[in-house]
């Protein structure tokens, strides 16, 4: 998700630190922004909840799977466990994911199980101001003019592991 003309997350007030929370009485929430798909001006910003995310991990070589849905590209070992490696771009349709030297894996746990996402970019780890909806499943919080999506990490993991007729 990109701003109205396509620019990305704006910088804090001057004198203000990256996810300095104003002083005011809108609830603020702890999320890590990324960065989904191609990187640039068409960028697509998404937002998790941080209390889940484990580990950032620069990308590994991964061992493919057969029989598993397509939005898993293998597996590797970390820290003697083998981890399932999901694109979020692919999850989430937002195009082609981009590998690159900004790519990274964010190591996620809900639930009791485990998931690496695969994302473009890590933009931020920070507290931003909760945006008010009328519908509780659609969280967002507001990083500079943007309006970013929170994507739950357990919807992630339940899509991630969905029989491939549920992705089509």
């Amino acid at each position: 998700m990109t701003g109205r003309k396509g620019t990305p997350p704006t910088a804090p007030p001057q004198g203000a630190a990256p996810g300095d929370a104003p002083q005011s009485s809108v609830p603020h929430r702890l999320v890590v922004v990324l960065s989904i798909g191609r990187l640039g001006p068409s960028a697509r910003c998404v937002a998790l909840p941080a209390e889940p995310c484990r580990a950032v991990l620069r990308p590994e070589p991964v061992f493919p799977m057969p029989g598993v849905p397509p939005s898993i590209v293998g597996v590797f070992q970390h820290r003697g466990r083998i981890e399932a490696v999901a694109d979020l771009a692919r999850l989430l349709d937002a195009g082609p994911p981009t590998l690159g030297p900004e790519a990274r894996w964010i190591l996620c746990e809900a639930d009791g199980l485990r998931l690496v996402l695969a994302v473009s970019q890590v933009r931020d780890v920070a507290e931003y101001p909760l945006i008010p909806s009328p519908e509780e499943a659609q969280m967002a919080v507001r990083v500079g003019n943007l309006e970013v999506p929170v994507v739950p990490i357990s919807q992630l993991i339940e899509l991630a592991f969905a029989p491939a007729e549920v992705h089509a």
